[in-house]
């Protein structure tokens, strides 16, 4: 009986030292996929891609669906030529459901997938709510604020080795 047990203790024990954050996104991954790679896969699904002034990518959708809720805008950023960042947004005049509703909604998701993950942050002026899970590799944000009057839904995924890369690169600049 000792040995069952100790064998069930020995699985969950390995089960949460690998459980991680979810990095790969419509088959491309953080901190790896290279920009034209990136491009590929989004436009194999059938999305228009623009680039934006800052070189990240982005895709103007009406309402694509990821993680249970309905998005408008969708970036993909990249430092050293690699995915650094997924960041989906949604607003209230766009959106087709409430966005306090997709926020709890979300949150509640959040918490039952990354909930050893959560860490607490004072939000910023203009935010109204915010929910960071982060482990070894991957910074998840979910935020709810206000901007010009229209409030906002975002859901960002971070490569924290690439974030890293990001802030030694815009230093160097000074």
């Amino acid at each position: 009986m000792k040995k069952y047990i100790l064998l069930i203790a020995l699985l969950f024990t390995s089960a949460f030292c690998f459980a991680q954050i979810n990095r790969v996104f419509w088959g491309v991954t953080l901190g790896q996929s290279t920009k034209q790679l990136v491009r590929n896969a989004l436009v194999q699904k059938g999305y228009t891609v623009k680039t934006e002034p800052d070189g990240s990518l982005c895709v103007n959708v009406n309402n694509v669906s990821f993680g249970g809720a309905y998005w408008t805008y969708v970036s993909f950023s990249f430092v050293d030529d690699k995915l650094y960042q997924v960041w989906f947004q949604n607003n209230e005049e766009q959106s087709p459901i409430k966005i306090d509703d997709t926020y709890d909604k979300l949150k509640t998701n959040l918490d039952k997938k990354y909930g050893t993950f959560v860490f607490q942050v004072q939000p910023t002026e203009g935010t109204e709510n915010v929910s960071n899970y982060a482990d070894t590799k991957t910074l998840v944000s979910l935020m709810l604020r206000s901007y010009h009057h229209i409030r906002y839904i975002s859901l960002s995924y971070e490569d924290l080795n690439s974030y890293d890369s990001k802030i030694k690169n815009e230093n160097d600049e000074l």
